[in-house]
């Protein structure tokens, strides 16, 4: 099995040493690079090597601005991205996966979550730390309350997506008949099942549908 190929983008040497020491122990990963610039880190986007894009939501916020890292990954939707999160609280979890970051790591995340949030992210899949709370968008309106343990405040948009999820629709078919990109079906769909606090999809549509949620 070949190593996913990775490079660690931020300021901090902290935070170098931290995460490189952990992927020089792991078989499946190969540290190609570090980087602190966003030059370099457009230098990045042209080798097809790179599989995987490590760095902090602060770093992306005080380098390029996070509109000018959206357009990096629209141009270069080869890599996966992965960030890690100092304040989760101030972030709205829809809102960051539209733009295409493929996993949410919390900071204070295990050595163990950590890998395999990687590993989920480098074959595709999404992934939002266990650690990440619920939080709710400026737009949240009360989805209608059922007389059991699951009362979940969701949008009018949640709403939607979780009833098209539990008819077996895929998130591309899901964008299309919402008129959204797939990116932001993926965001809708980690921040459910963040809310749920599912593993993933099938949890999610079981507790929901036994609980007259859709």
């Amino acid at each position: 099995m070949s190593k996913f190929k990775v490079v660690v983008v931020e300021e901090s040497p902290c935070f170098f040493q931290g995460i490189g020491s952990w992927l020089e122990q792991d078989k499946h990963f190969t540290l190609c690079h570090k980087l602190v610039g966003w030059d370099e880190m457009q230098e990045i986007g042209k080798s097809q090597a790179i599989c995987v894009i490590i760095t902090t939501l602060q770093w992306i916020n005080l380098n390029p601005g996070i509109p000018a890292f959206f357009d990096f990954l629209k141009i270069n939707q080869q890599l996966k991205v992965i960030c890690f999160i100092r304040k989760p609280e101030e972030f709205s979890l829809p809102e960051i996966m539209t733009y295409g970051i493929g996993g949410i790591i919390d900071w204070t995340a295990t050595h163990e979550e950590f890998l395999f949030g990687l590993q989920e992210v480098c074959i595709g899949k999404l992934y939002v730390s266990s650690y990440f709370p619920v939080v709710h968008s400026e737009k949240e309106i009360p989805e209608k309350k059922s007389n059991n343990k699951h009362h979940l405040t969701l949008t009018q948009r949640e709403t939607e997506v979780l009833t098209l999820i539990c008819e077996g629709l895929t998130d591309k078919e899901i964008a299309d008949k919402l008129s959204v990109s797939k990116r932001t079906v993926d965001g809708y769909r980690a921040n459910l099942l963040s809310k749920f606090g599912a593993r993933n999809s099938t949890v999610m549509v079981k507790v929901a549908l036994e609980n007259h949620m859709v």
